[in-house]
């Protein structure tokens, strides 16, 4: 055990942000940021150290926001990310990158988080619809909030083959609203 490598302060955590990124040859990439170790020798190469007062993660203003580093990626069914996505695949990849694990596929992710109504819903809750009209949830969106200033809510989502990765402004006044089927949280 190597004593230098470890803050001994029990109740502090230390983080390190960083913009570096780096995947093993040939490895899926990682869903989770994961910890960067103390290995401080006094540089800023690994971003740099604060101190959190506050429980991890950061919530939903980095989860839209990463979510909207996607916005004009492709579309692939059963694409998990990053560089292409389904629906789901958006929701849950996004979501991990805060370190928030939710359910695989809309079928997982419809029964597995706490539902909430509509009066409760807040930006980066999912919304959940039947788009084909069968009576089964087959899609989901990330709720963005209001982006575009207009007072009503937005939403990030991978649209489509055609579409892809997309906002989809007002969306409780377009085509998709009386697709959807309700609202699920990891809150």
């Amino acid at each position: 055990t190597n004593p230098d490598l470890r803050i001994t302060t029990p109740d502090r955590l230390a983080v390190y942000w960083s913009n570096a990124s780096w995947n093993a040859p040939g490895a899926e990439p990682c869903g989770d940021p994961g910890a960067l170790t103390d290995w401080d020798d006094g540089s800023d190469a690994w971003g740099s150290r604060i101190t959190l007062a506050v429980a991890a993660p950061p919530g939903a203003d980095r989860l839209i926001q990463i979510a909207l580093n996607q916005v004009g990626k492709r579309y692939v069914w059963g694409a998990k990310g990053p560089e292409t996505f389904d629906c789901f695949g958006l929701a849950s990849w996004s979501c991990a990158q805060i370190g928030i694990r939710i359910p695989q596929g809309t079928a997982g992710q419809w029964p597995g988080l706490r539902p909430i109504t509509e009066r409760e819903i807040q930006p980066g809750d999912l919304v959940f619809f039947d788009i084909v009209g069968r009576g089964r949830i087959d899609h989901v969106g990330i709720l963005a909030g209001d982006l575009d200033g207009d007072g009503r809510w937005d939403m990030i989502h991978a649209a489509s083959p055609t579409l892809g990765v997309r906002i989809e402004s007002a969306i409780f006044e377009t085509a998709y609203a009386p697709r959807i089927r309700g609202f699920r949280t990891a809150r």
